[in-house]
Formats: C-alpha cells, structure tokens, sequence
C-alpha cells in the first residue's frame, strides 16, 4: 500500500513540476519572440516576406560583390607589406563582414535564395592577385579595389532608384557613404604608390 502511495505521490510530483515548467515556458516564450523582433535590425516584424525582383536581385548580386571584397581584403592583408594598404583591407574586412551578416539576414527576411560560393569568373580574378607579390600585387589590388568600388557605387545608386522594397533600399542609402569613403582611400593610396 505504501509503495502504491509512493508511485502516486512520485505521479503527481511529475504531473506538478511539468505543468509548471509549462506554465514558466508559456510565460516566457512571447519575451523571447519579441526579443527578437527587437533584436533583428532590419524590420520590427522579421518575418519572411515576398519582394520584387528588382530588389532581390540587388540583394543577390550585393553577397557576390561584397564577398568579392572580403576574399580581396584577406590577400591583401596575407600579401601586401604596404602599411596604408594593410590598413585598408582591415578596414574593408571589418566593414563587409558586418554587411555580409546584414545581407544574410535581408536575405532571409526576404526568402531570396543565394549562392554560397563565388562563380568561377569571380574566382579567376582573385586568382590573378595569389600570382603576385610586393609592389606588382599593391599596384593590382588598388586597380581592381578602385573599379569594384566605383561599380559598386554606381550599382548601389541603382539599388536605391530601382529597388521597390523599402529595407533593400535603406540597405543600399546606408551603405553608399562608406563605399564613397573606401574609395577615396583607394584614390589617395593609388597617388602614394
């Protein structure tokens, strides 16, 4: 009879701890949820939305062009011995890592499906650079620092007349003064060398 007791008591202690675990974690879970939403910088509701194909080309295009730029700044900074231009690929590392993150959460926002890798003609220019070294590599880089950044620039221009999502286009405005700044960098270490 005291064991039966005992089972049941054990039971019920069970039933008890669960039902207030479910309780704790229904009081909880709307904190969390709109911790969020807070937390997510681009749009006070972070749910999947559809966009036009203007824009989410923009976005596509955007992860290439920028990974372009982080793939470039980690050689420069492997291969270069110029102080200016080691200072340049940090800062054209630390500023497209943080807009990577941020196109891979405009992305997923937006259900717009990217590529991963970079295209094989992408790879080739990078490629280009591994095959240089000391002043010839400095040269070569800021040449192709210089005509990706002013296309970039043009093309984030483009972003913000031609693209009909409101995040895309708040996307390109806020990146275009730090693309016009890395590109008078560019200029004035291209004089210097």
């Amino acid at each position: 009879m005291f064991v039966i007791a005992n089972r049941l008591s054990i039971s019920c202690i069970k039933a008890s701890v669960s039902a207030f675990a479910l309780a704790q974690l229904r009081l909880a879970l709307p904190i969390f949820i709109s911790l969020y939403f807070l937390s997510n910088p681009l749009s006070a509701t972070a749910l999947p939305q559809q966009i036009d194909s203007a824009s989410a080309e923009f976005v596509r295009d955007a992860i290439v062009c920028n990974r372009m730029h982080i793939q470039q700044a980690l050689l420069a900074k492997e291969r270069s011995q110029n102080k200016g231009i080691l200072n340049l690929a940090e800062t054209l590392l630390s500023h497209h890592k943080k807009i990577d993150i941020e196109l891979k959460q405009l992305a997923a926002m937006k259900r717009i499906a990217f590529a991963d890798n970079l295209s094989v003609d992408k790879l080739s220019e990078i490629s280009k650079l591994t095959r240089l070294k000391g002043a010839a590599f400095d040269k070569e880089y800021l040449r192709m620092m210089e005509a990706s950044h002013r296309k970039a620039q043009n093309f984030y221009q483009r972003g913000v007349e031609r693209a009909l999502d409101a995040s895309v286009k708040a996307f390109a405005s806020r990146s275009l003064p730090a693309l016009g700044e890395h590109f008078q960098t560019i200029k004035l270490l291209q004089k210097s060398i």
